[in-house]
């Protein structure tokens, strides 16, 4: 980059009996310009954050500039997310304009093995014990956000955080749900909305039925490097924590404690999770599948990724979770939807292992 410092201001140097001062002077130049050289760079989005005062950039964002999808503008790197709280974005008009984030491919296109034996219950029935009973109660919720095409949302699921036990403020989704991986950048105006709340109305802050804003998230750097919008790219490592931040209208009310609860990610580097029951129906609704899932090896996907067969009468949302019974008899998160057929006939999800834990945990410890 070229960088031209601006001209000093200050005291004048003397004349006299001044060469340590301008000595100093002109090391003091040469440090400003190094540092402003390293900060960033023209060849990483993020940089243009860097090299900016933070303060003028959100300033610039919550007046439209958030709108500028340039090269230059749109972070890439995982240490590039940037989310200011911008007042009165989520709208009602532009909360019924978002649409489900899909990782849809054709049926034809997957190479599928494993599925022979796995059952799927889709339900949209209320019941005591049934599938959409367990959906209804779960900490889930939808993860709105903008991209260049438009308001978009996904399912999410309030997670323990074990660094603050029955306060947790992380939301397990999917990868493609925040970051567009090799294909672009970090997501914007990235907002949780747990189940329950009303959709009709604008989120406000303040109430644990409206929106909480993402101020830190955390993708692999696999999905970064393979991830796509479309088919199975990135699959494997198709995963995002998020943490939000709680805002000063809420008193210091933490997620978990505002939703009534949330489910410890069981990062398990070897197995299936046998019985799952997987939420559809776009993270508010209270349907589900159920079935054991098994190794789906799907073209283009990386490793091998969890896969089930899932005909859900209201489609898949990307990023629902898929629960099972933990050690103790309660659930726990085993994975999520990352891949569906199109029409709909399975839905494949990343084995949550150690890449997983990994950024699960390099997150919690950024707080």
């Amino acid at each position: 980059m070229t960088f031209h410092p601006a001209p000093a201001r200050g005291p004048a140097v003397r004349h006299g009996g001044g060469t340590r001062t301008l000595r100093a002077v002109a090391l003091l130049l040469v440090a400003v310009f190094a540092s402003a050289c390293t900060i960033g760079g023209d060849d990483t989005p993020e940089g243009d954050w860097a090299r900016t005062d933070v303060w003028s950039r959100e300033d610039s964002w919550r007046h439209g500039g958030w709108q500028d999808w340039s090269p230059q503008t749109w972070a890439r790197a995982a240490s590039g997310f940037r989310n200011p709280v911008i007042e009165q974005v989520w709208n009602a008009r532009r909360l019924g304009e978002a649409r489900q984030r899909g990782k849809a491919m054709a049926r034809s296109a997957a190479a599928v093995r494993g599925l022979a034996g796995t059952a799927s219950e889709p339900s949209a029935a209320a019941g005591s014990g049934s599938p959409s009973h367990l959906a209804a109660v779960l900490p889930v919720g939808r993860v709105f956000f903008d991209t260049p095409e438009g308001p978009s949302f996904c399912s999410g699921t309030v997670v323990q955080d074990p660094g603050r036990p029955g306060r947790s403020n992380l939301v397990w989704t999917a990868g493609h749900c925040v970051h567009a991986g090799k294909e672009g950048g970090w997501f914007r105006n990235v907002v949780f909305v747990p189940h329950g709340s009303d959709l009709t109305q604008p989120p406000r802050a303040g109430s644990a039925a409206d929106a909480w804003w993402a101020e830190d998230a955390a993708v692999s750097e696999k999905w970064i490097a393979e991830g796509t919008a479309r088919g199975a790219g990135g699959a494997f490592a198709d995963f995002a924590v998020l943490r939000v931040d709680p805002g000063p209208g809420r008193a210091g009310t933490s997620l978990q404690e505002a939703v009534g609860g949330a489910l410890p990610v069981a990062f398990d580097h070897s197995r299936p999770p046998g019985k799952v029951t997987a939420v559809t129906g776009g993270g508010l609704a209270g349907s589900s599948c159920t079935g054991r899932p098994g190794p789906l090896s799907l073209r283009g996907a990386g490793p091998d990724t969890l896969g089930m067969r899932c005909a859900a009468p209201d489609g898949t949302t990307s990023g629902g979770g898929w629960f099972a019974s933990g050690a103790d008899g309660g659930l726990v998160l085993v994975s999520h939807t990352s891949v569906r057929s199109a029409p709909t006939g399975w839905i494949a999800g990343p084995r949550l292992g150690r890449e997983a834990q990994s950024v699960f945990t390099a997150l919690r410890r950024r707080s």
